[in-house]
């Protein structure tokens, strides 16, 4: 019984510590289906290409205050994929040092999509 309970533990405690990034969309353009390539992530918007602004992709804490920069860029890419974005614009960075234990990280972008 006893083997049982922490076999249990073991598992949420895997859930809770690979789920703590989540990404949020606002749709301000065109939605389009589903982008199956990389989505390519730029510090800047590229100045000798024309894209078209698809909407607003984040990428956050999802409860348990703990995601690296890596994971917040991968959940952002796939949600911006599922709208058919083919890149994402970095607008802002910010970390949050003001937490006892451990640090939270949140990105803003623009999800775009350049004509290929």
């Amino acid at each position: 019984m006893r083997i049982k309970y922490k076999a249990v533990f073991l598992v949420l405690t895997c859930l809770i510590l690979t789920s703590c990034t989540t990404s949020r969309f606002a749709l301000t353009g065109k939605q389009y289906p589903p982008y199956s390539g990389v989505v390519r992530v730029l510090n800047e918007a590229p100045p000798d290409l024309k894209y078209e602004e698809i909407g607003w992709v984040s990428g956050g804490p999802n409860g348990v205050p703990r995601n690296t920069w890596p994971d917040l860029i991968a959940v952002m890419q796939k949600k911006a994929a599922q709208y058919g974005a083919n890149a994402i614009i970095i607008q802002s960075m910010e970390k949050d040092k003001n937490l006892a234990i451990t640090q939270f990280k949140e990105l803003l972008g623009k999800a775009i999509r350049i004509p290929e």
